[in-house]
């Protein structure tokens, strides 16, 4: 039996967003049930319900930023704004899926869309206590490939968008220390290093050990490497560069 036949209670993938960006986190929920219908999918809310939605009519469980452990929390949602926070709280929400007691938790950004099992990410999680998708996983291509690859060394190595914890001692030291940075420092500041949680990211391999890449080209597609994994419809199916588009994330 394959690792996306065999997840269930063990696994749980999760997500961050404040109301206004609710219609993506259920685009996002109905196409992970449809691909997974047995893995729970989490959002953690970043304001208040206030009546404009029925959480319970949801296509997902809605977890309270309140409940996700974030120390000082009213400072943290008052120092960042609504973007900020929802980045910041992603290293949260994975520690919440852990002390929950599921022994894998995947982090997907609420502007992803599951078009094909995720079995390479799920897969990986079995073998490696932390796992990190790069934004590029051969060099870019064309005559702006150079600016395109300075671009991504700004911005970081590895996508904040999709990040996946196993219950292990060296991903709790990684979220321990991810929540510390990310608590004070998730802001879009390239001049002293910082994009969000992503330049915090680009230390991961080389502070902790266990650490593990997600290289399937049909992982994580979005505008940054689109020239190396055009997109097209075959027999039904969307592929990335010629291989099964699994994630697309529209950033």
């Amino acid at each position: 039996m394959s690792a996306a036949a065999a997840v269930g209670g063990e696994l749980a993938v999760a997500t961050v967003a404040a109301k206004s960006y609710l219609p993506h986190a259920r685009v996002l929920a109905r196409s992970l049930r449809e691909r997974h219908p047995h893995v729970p999918f989490y959002v953690a809310l970043t304001d208040e319900v206030e009546g404009c939605f029925d959480p319970a009519g949801e296509p997902f469980e809605l977890v309270p930023i309140a409940a996700l452990g974030i120390p000082d929390l009213r400072r943290f949602v008052f120092r960042y704004d609504r973007r900020e926070v929802a980045v910041a709280a992603k290293a949260f929400v994975l520690g919440h899926l852990l002390e929950r007691g599921f022994a894998r938790a995947l982090f997907l950004d609420a502007d992803t869309w599951v078009t094909a099992e995720l079995s390479p990410l799920f897969d990986a999680l079995e073998q490696r206590s932390i796992l990190l998708t790069p934004h590029l996983v051969e060099p870019a291509r064309g005559p702006d490939a150079a600016r395109r690859e300075l671009t991504i060394v700004a911005a970081g190595a590895y996508n904040g968008g999709v990040v996946g914890v196993r219950r292990a001692r060296e991903a709790r030291r990684f979220l321990a220390w991810w929540q510390a940075r990310l608590l004070e420092h998730c802001e879009l500041a390239p001049a002293r290093g910082l994009h969000h949680d992503q330049g915090w990211d680009a230390l991961v391999p080389a502070l902790f050990d266990d650490v593990g890449l997600c290289r399937d080209p049909g992982v994580n597609v979005a505008y940054w490497n689109l020239p190396e994994r055009p997109l097209e419809r075959r027999g039904g199916e969307w592929l990335a560069g010629g291989r099964t588009l699994r994630l697309a994330h529209f950033s």
